[in-house]
């Protein structure tokens, strides 16, 4: 789902600007597909960059040697958890190796696993009588019902109903924003960051052969809801992430950005700290990110570029 048809296709947006979200309008691919979306955001590196992890490649390793920001989320106190929806298409299990171990304290891979595995007849947007983001949902509420007090770094990835068709994301409108509401309610939210994103556009679709599909698979959906209390705390530091919502940016700065999220202490200066293992080309949401960056200056290649002129070229 990119950036500007996002409104369209999944009308729950609207809840998180009501709330304030800071959307990102220039927010920029690295390259094709989901391991090049999550890959830099998760790691602070593009995929060439980081060990040999694909199939079928000599010397290839298991993901598990990966350096996820999640490792340091858990080393910082937080319980930890990753999960999709779809795990025959998994995100680094498709065509990458996988992980030997569980790579967080929640895996719900052998769970999803097993549901694909449930005699017919069966649907795949359905186990039983449940639609599958909602069992995925479900996991986000007993997260906070197993863990009220402690903190938490969970990433939960649905990709079941829009990968085909953006389109369908519609039919998780009214479940997601229940569980906004739910969330809101208990008190579950005035610690938490909730970030919606995606990682491209149409994925199988004619509109890619289109100007605006080549936009719209180079410009996904990134958004972030600050609870009050960071705005409170950190004013200096979110009023810089607002001045950069129309800036030029990528996943290595969301990354960089989480960097600076794990040890917060109530001081600004701690914010602004240089970081280990932020990527050279990175720069934190949180600091001054120029209005004249350029791809180039962003480590975007030219192919992936969403601000370059297109123009025919007799063949």
């Amino acid at each position: 789902m990119d950036a500007g048809n996002s409104d369209g296709v999944f009308p729950s947006v609207s809840i998180f600007q009501e709330r304030g979200a800071v959307f990102l309008s220039n927010y920029n691919v690295l390259g094709d597909g989901t391991v090049a979306a999550l890959a830099p955001l998760l790691t602070g590196l593009k995929e060439w960059e980081l060990p040999e992890t694909r199939r079928r490649m000599n010397n290839s390793q298991p993901c598990d040697v990966l350096p996820f920001i999640w490792n340091e989320f858990k080393e910082a106190g937080y319980v930890t958890s990753f999960n999709e929806d779809s795990p025959g298409i998994g995100t680094f299990t498709y065509r990458l190796t996988g992980f030997t171990s569980p790579p967080t304290d929640h895996y719900m891979r052998p769970y999803y696993q097993a549901q694909d595995k449930f005699p017919k007849p069966f649907s795949k947007f359905c186990y039983r009588a449940t639609p599958r983001h909602k069992i995925h949902y479900n996991h986000v509420r007993q997260l906070y019902q197993k863990y009220p007090k402690g903190k938490k770094f969970y990433i939960s990835w649905a990709s079941a109903l829009s990968h085909g068709d953006t389109n369908s994301i519609q039919a998780a409108d009214t479940d997601i924003r229940n569980l906004l509401s739910d969330l809101e309610a208990d008190g579950s939210l005035k610690e938490t960051l909730v970030m919606v994103m995606s990682d491209h556009g149409h994925r199988f679709d004619a509109i890619r052969d289109t100007f605006q599909g080549k936009l719209e698979e180079r410009m996904p959906l990134m958004s972030f809801l600050f609870p009050p209390t960071f705005q409170a705390k950190y004013p200096a530091a979110y009023d810089k992430l607002k001045n950069n919502a129309d800036k030029l940016t990528t996943a290595l700065d969301i990354h960089a950005t989480l960097k600076d999220l794990i040890e917060l202490d109530g001081e600004e200066e701690t914010i602004r700290k240089p970081k280990k293992g932020v990527h050279s080309r990175a720069l934190s949401l949180f600091g001054p990110i120029p209005a004249t960056r350029g791809c180039a200056d962003a480590g975007i290649d030219p192919h992936w570029c969403a601000c370059l002129n297109w123009a025919p070229l007799n063949t």
